[in-house]
């Protein structure tokens, strides 16, 4: 198991950049699920909800719930 990295404050650096999480979603900003991203990456479920969440919220990623069990994920421009 390899060991992760940590920053001079003691806090673990990230292993994915935004945009290597971004490079992952169409650019043309059609809609993907989460299984979709998964079948092309080897990142973690977690790690790839995570990521794709903050990109939420500093506005880079659209996040859409069209039914209870469906999540679609889009690049904004």
């Amino acid at each position: 198991m390899s060991e992760r990295k940590r920053a001079e404050s003691g806090e673990y650096t990230r292993e994915y950049s935004d945009d290597d999480i971004l490079q992952l979603l169409p650019e043309d900003g059609s809609p993907v699920t989460i299984p979709e991203i998964l079948e092309t990456s080897d990142i973690p479920r977690s790690t790839l909800n995570y990521h794709l969440n903050r990109l939420v919220e500093v506005g880079k990623v659209e996040k859409r719930k069209p039914s209870a069990n469906v999540v679609l994920w889009s690049q904004i421009d």
